[in-house]
Protein backbone atom coordinates (compact mmCIF):
# COMPACT_ATOMS: atom_id res chain seq x y z
CA UNK A 1 0.00 0.00 0.00
CA UNK A 2 2.84 2.59 0.95
CA UNK A 3 4.41 2.38 -2.92
CA UNK A 4 1.27 3.26 -4.27
CA UNK A 5 -0.29 5.81 -1.68
CA UNK A 6 2.90 7.63 -0.55
CA UNK A 7 3.63 10.59 -2.09
CA UNK A 8 6.63 12.39 -0.55
CA UNK A 9 4.90 13.83 2.28
CA UNK A 10 1.31 12.77 2.02
CA UNK A 11 -0.10 9.20 2.56
CA UNK A 12 -3.47 9.29 0.70
CA UNK A 13 -5.62 6.07 0.53
CA UNK A 14 -8.75 4.39 1.51
CA UNK A 15 -10.20 0.51 1.98
CA UNK A 16 -13.28 -1.19 1.73
CA UNK A 17 -13.70 -1.35 5.16
CA UNK A 18 -13.32 0.45 8.45
CA UNK A 19 -11.14 -2.15 9.70
CA UNK A 20 -9.42 -2.65 6.91
CA UNK A 21 -8.52 1.04 6.56
CA UNK A 22 -7.63 0.42 10.51
CA UNK A 23 -5.38 -2.26 10.08
CA UNK A 24 -3.18 -0.74 6.74
CA UNK A 25 -2.80 3.17 8.65
CA UNK A 26 -0.96 1.24 11.87
CA UNK A 27 0.96 -0.64 9.77
CA UNK A 28 1.63 2.39 7.74
CA UNK A 29 2.74 3.65 10.88
CA UNK A 30 4.67 0.94 12.30
CA UNK A 31 6.87 0.11 8.78
CA UNK A 32 7.29 4.09 8.77
CA UNK A 33 8.42 4.36 12.39
CA UNK A 34 11.12 1.78 11.58
CA UNK A 35 12.53 4.40 8.89
CA UNK A 36 12.59 7.22 11.72
CA UNK A 37 9.57 8.67 10.17
CA UNK A 38 6.91 9.67 12.10
CA UNK A 39 3.21 9.95 10.37
CA UNK A 40 1.31 12.84 11.58
CA UNK A 41 -2.26 14.12 10.88
CA UNK A 42 -4.25 11.54 10.00
CA UNK A 43 -7.96 12.14 8.55
CA UNK A 44 -10.90 10.50 7.71
CA UNK A 45 -14.36 10.99 6.64
CA UNK A 46 -15.59 8.47 8.97
CA UNK A 47 -16.08 8.86 12.70
CA UNK A 48 -16.09 5.35 12.94
CA UNK A 49 -12.64 4.74 12.30
CA UNK A 50 -11.53 8.13 14.07
CA UNK A 51 -13.11 6.59 17.02
CA UNK A 52 -11.13 3.12 16.71
CA UNK A 53 -7.96 5.02 16.11
CA UNK A 54 -8.80 7.13 19.82
CA UNK A 55 -9.63 4.32 21.35
CA UNK A 56 -6.39 2.24 20.16
CA UNK A 57 -3.07 2.00 21.81
CA UNK A 58 -1.57 2.80 18.62
CA UNK A 59 1.09 5.54 16.61
CA UNK A 60 -1.74 7.32 15.24
CA UNK A 61 -1.52 11.18 15.76
CA UNK A 62 -4.99 12.16 14.88
CA UNK A 63 -6.04 15.89 13.18
CA UNK A 64 -8.33 17.10 15.76
CA UNK A 65 -8.20 20.29 14.61
CA UNK A 66 -9.66 19.82 11.02
CA UNK A 67 -12.29 21.36 9.35
CA UNK A 68 -13.69 19.48 6.72
CA UNK A 69 -11.07 20.49 4.28
CA UNK A 70 -7.40 19.14 4.11
CA UNK A 71 -4.80 19.43 1.93
CA UNK A 72 -3.29 16.33 -0.18
CA UNK A 73 -1.50 16.36 -3.39
CA UNK A 74 -2.11 19.57 -4.20
CA UNK A 75 -5.54 19.44 -3.73
CA UNK A 76 -8.19 19.98 -1.00
CA UNK A 77 -10.01 17.08 0.25
CA UNK A 78 -13.59 17.71 1.49
CA UNK A 79 -14.03 15.23 3.93
CA UNK A 80 -17.55 15.95 4.25
CA UNK A 81 -18.62 14.98 1.10
CA UNK A 82 -15.19 12.93 0.19
CA UNK A 83 -14.61 15.57 -3.20
CA UNK A 84 -11.46 16.65 -4.20
CA UNK A 85 -11.14 20.24 -5.27
CA UNK A 86 -8.58 23.09 -5.83
CA UNK A 87 -7.94 26.18 -3.33
CA UNK A 88 -6.85 28.99 -5.18
CA UNK A 89 -8.10 32.05 -3.26
CA UNK A 90 -3.98 32.52 -2.79
CA UNK A 91 -3.46 32.51 -6.51
CA UNK A 92 -6.40 34.56 -7.40
CA UNK A 93 -6.21 37.30 -5.05
CA UNK A 94 -2.68 37.74 -6.42
CA UNK A 95 -3.53 37.50 -10.37
CA UNK A 96 -5.49 40.45 -10.31
CA UNK A 97 -4.25 43.36 -12.11
CA UNK A 98 -0.83 41.39 -13.48
CA UNK A 99 0.47 43.01 -16.30
CA UNK A 100 1.10 39.99 -19.25
CA UNK A 101 4.68 39.79 -18.49
CA UNK A 102 7.20 36.60 -19.40
CA UNK A 103 7.84 37.35 -15.28
CA UNK A 104 4.31 37.24 -14.32
CA UNK A 105 3.09 34.53 -16.51
CA UNK A 106 6.27 31.84 -14.85
CA UNK A 107 5.54 33.37 -11.69
CA UNK A 108 2.38 32.62 -11.93
CA UNK A 109 2.51 28.87 -13.85
CA UNK A 110 5.15 28.08 -10.95
CA UNK A 111 2.29 28.19 -8.27
CA UNK A 112 -0.13 25.60 -9.70
CA UNK A 113 0.67 22.11 -8.84
CA UNK A 114 -1.51 19.59 -10.15
CA UNK A 115 0.79 15.98 -9.34
CA UNK A 116 -2.74 14.32 -10.05
CA UNK A 117 -3.69 15.36 -13.50
CA UNK A 118 -7.09 17.14 -12.05
CA UNK A 119 -6.90 20.30 -14.69
CA UNK A 120 -3.60 19.67 -16.84
CA UNK A 121 -6.15 20.27 -19.87
CA UNK A 122 -6.38 24.06 -18.34
CA UNK A 123 -2.61 24.04 -16.83
CA UNK A 124 -1.39 23.17 -20.58
CA UNK A 125 -2.89 26.27 -21.93
CA UNK A 126 -0.52 28.63 -19.38
CA UNK A 127 2.09 26.42 -20.34
CA UNK A 128 2.01 27.06 -24.03
CA UNK A 129 1.75 30.75 -23.25
CA UNK A 130 4.88 30.25 -21.78
CA UNK A 131 6.43 28.44 -24.78
CA UNK A 132 5.45 31.57 -27.51
CA UNK A 133 6.65 34.24 -25.01
CA UNK A 134 9.90 32.22 -25.19
CA UNK A 135 9.73 31.64 -28.38
CA UNK A 136 8.88 35.74 -29.34
CA UNK A 137 11.86 36.65 -27.03
CA UNK A 138 10.47 39.07 -25.02
CA UNK A 139 12.34 40.61 -21.86
CA UNK A 140 11.00 39.43 -18.57
CA UNK A 141 9.44 42.26 -17.59
CA UNK A 142 8.52 43.74 -21.25
CA UNK A 143 4.96 44.38 -21.84
CA UNK A 144 3.01 41.96 -24.24
CA UNK A 145 -0.22 42.81 -26.20
CA UNK A 146 -1.87 41.19 -29.11
CA UNK A 147 -3.06 37.80 -29.01
CA UNK A 148 -1.08 36.67 -26.44
CA UNK A 149 -2.39 39.27 -23.77
CA UNK A 150 -5.62 37.77 -25.28
CA UNK A 151 -4.63 34.64 -24.04
CA UNK A 152 -3.43 36.34 -20.87
CA UNK A 153 -6.42 37.77 -19.97
CA UNK A 154 -8.77 34.70 -21.13
CA UNK A 155 -6.94 32.31 -19.06
CA UNK A 156 -6.93 34.99 -15.99
CA UNK A 157 -10.71 34.72 -16.15
CA UNK A 158 -10.94 31.58 -16.28
CA UNK A 159 -8.97 30.74 -13.83
CA UNK A 160 -11.43 31.68 -10.90
CA UNK A 161 -14.08 28.70 -12.81
CA UNK A 162 -11.98 26.19 -11.59
CA UNK A 163 -13.11 26.56 -8.06
CA UNK A 164 -15.90 25.13 -8.46
CA UNK A 165 -14.67 21.71 -9.84
CA UNK A 166 -14.74 18.95 -8.09
CA UNK A 167 -14.73 15.16 -8.27
CA UNK A 168 -15.24 12.24 -6.35
CA UNK A 169 -12.53 11.30 -4.28
CA UNK A 170 -13.10 8.00 -4.76
CA UNK A 171 -14.15 5.63 -8.02
CA UNK A 172 -14.80 2.46 -8.54
CA UNK A 173 -12.97 1.19 -11.68
CA UNK A 174 -13.67 -2.34 -11.28
CA UNK A 175 -17.43 -1.60 -12.35
CA UNK A 176 -18.13 -2.50 -15.80
CA UNK A 177 -19.58 0.77 -17.24
CA UNK A 178 -23.00 0.53 -18.62
CA UNK A 179 -24.01 1.64 -21.62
Amino acid sequence: MLNESLYVDDLFFGSSTVQETFKLSSEAVLILKEANMKMRKFDTNSEELKNLWRNSNSLIEINENSNSYLKVLGLVWNNSDDTLGLDLRHLLSNLNNKECTKRNVLHTAAKLSDPSGFVSPFLIRIKCLLQELWQLGVGWDEMVSGQVKENWSAWCKEIEHLQNLKRERFRDTTIPPQI
